[in-house]
């Protein structure tokens, strides 16, 4: 046999290897709307994609001002019944001011019983089967003691184990990947590290806040050692970012680019030619300027490219999200080509 030949049979085993190893990725959408109903092109993606996980925001946990602390908002309404086929797993959003706020670890504690409490009541209320709870919080340095003494904390509530004890995974952003000394670890058994809104979206200077390569870029090569099991979470939404005199006044959530159709282009934002106007039910002001802010297809095969070059393990892909319009302006066919660069 000669060397060519050798070295054709050693290419083939090493592709026949990695086929053995690196399992099909699923794929997976974040649900964020408060009222949670699916319509029919939302239902046949889901359905086309065989994704039977929705990874459902079941509230808000923001701190109150007044002497109440942490409070529960934006609790989700089921406007329809949950199918047995789809599995939910509800996640909670919980600010970073929650724990920076926090005196000492026992209020941790007390949060930990409230939320598991409710999320527990609202399982029970809706006949749903968990198999998975999710936390995303911002944490900082400063504030890893007491998110991670929350999270220890959850393990041991009675609502919890009325569960079933469920999987815990929690977000996480790219600094706490590449700082993951300082930040620390949480104590979960698997994350979701986020590929999206990695820019400063208030700042008047940034281009595109909800994915910059140039940003991703500085991170990106500690994701090979980061130590906990994780999927990934990338982003198919588009939002306008509304500024007036260079100061950020507020996000048109999931605005197409067809609602800014009538507005002057300068530079990187769309500036008005009337006094006033609705873009997507927001009345925008005569002097606003809007940085219209998206995704397209060869950002994300950058990415893809850096995320295959540096994971160090199998992962799925969760999208956020599916109650914008992607169910509108993607097919499942591109959704699947998409997931299959990653």
């Amino acid at each position: 046999m000669n060397y060519s030949s050798k070295l054709g049979i050693v290419t083939l085993l090493l592709l026949f290897l990695y086929s053995c190893t690196s399992k099909k990725k699923d794929v997976f959408f974040y649900h964020w709307n408060t009222d949670f109903e699916l319509n029919a092109s939302k239902k046949e993606m889901l359905s086309a994609l065989e994704s039977k996980k929705l990874y459902t925001k079941f509230f808000d946990v923001t701190y109150s001002g007044s002497s109440k602390g942490p409070l529960p908002t934006a609790t989700i309404q089921f406007k329809e019944e949950v199918t047995r086929d789809q599995e939910l797993v509800p996640v909670v959003y919980i600010t970073n001011e929650v724990f920076k706020k926090m005196k000492n670890v026992s209020e941790a504690e007390q949060l930990a019983r409230n939320i598991s409490d409710k999320i527990g009541r609202l399982v029970k209320r809706n006949a749903l089967k968990v198999n998975e709870l999710q936390f995303d919080c911002d944490w900082s340095m400063a504030t890893r003691e007491n998110y991670f003494a929350f999270l220890e904390a959850i393990k041991t509530q009675v609502s919890y184990a009325d569960l079933g004890k469920p999987k815990l995974s929690a977000t996480i952003r790219l600094h706490q990947v590449k700082y993951k000394e300082k930040t620390g670890i949480p104590p979960v058994s698997s994350g979701v590290i986020m590929f999206y809104n990695v820019g400063e979206v208030t700042s008047v200077e940034e281009t595109n806040s909800i994915l910059n390569i140039e940003i991703v870029d500085k991170y990106i090569a500690s994701l090979e050692e980061y130590p906990l099991e994780y999927d990934i979470a990338l982003p198919l939404f588009s939002w306008g970012v509304v500024f007036n005199q260079g100061r950020f006044r507020k996000l048109l959530n999931d605005v197409p680019s067809s609602s800014l159709k009538g507005l002057k282009k300068e530079g990187n934002y769309y500036a008005m030619e009337s006094s006033g106007m609705f873009a997507d039910n927001y009345y925008l002001y005569g002097d606003d300027k809007i940085r219209f802010e998206t995704v397209d297809e060869q950002s994300l095969t950058e990415l893809a490219k850096r995320i295959k070059k540096y994971a160090a393990q199998d992962f799925n892909i969760i999208y956020y999200h599916i109650n914008s319009k992607v169910a509108d302006e993607y097919s499942a066919e591109e959704i699947k080509q998409l997931s299959n660069k990653f």
